[in-house]
């Protein structure tokens, strides 16, 4: 593996070279390449214990279902209906 000093870089990180210097823009890179790798592991680990894991994850820290009173099951009005609006 070449150093970073030797790759080849993007238009953007050279235009950082020419204005902030090469060591500094090496600095930089190092840091994000420290900062981002760990970030992309653990989202890679955590995708790959799947939706049904996370699902019950959050429903037992969360409890979503059971917050609240149940609403009462639906009854429509008497006489109401298309029966009662309908002239014959």
């Amino acid at each position: 593996m070449q150093a970073p000093e030797q790759t080849s870089t993007p238009g953007l990180w050279k235009a950082l070279s020419a204005i902030l210097g090469q060591g500094l823009v090496a600095w930089i890179r190092g840091v994000l390449d420290r900062l981002l790798s760990p970030g992309i592991l653990i989202t890679a680990a955590a995708a790959s214990l799947g939706a049904p894991f996370w699902f019950d994850l959050l429903n037992k820290l969360v409890n979503l279902r059971t917050v609240g009173k149940s609403p009462e099951p639906y009854e429509p009005p008497k006489g109401a209906g298309p029966d009662s609006s309908v002239n014959r």
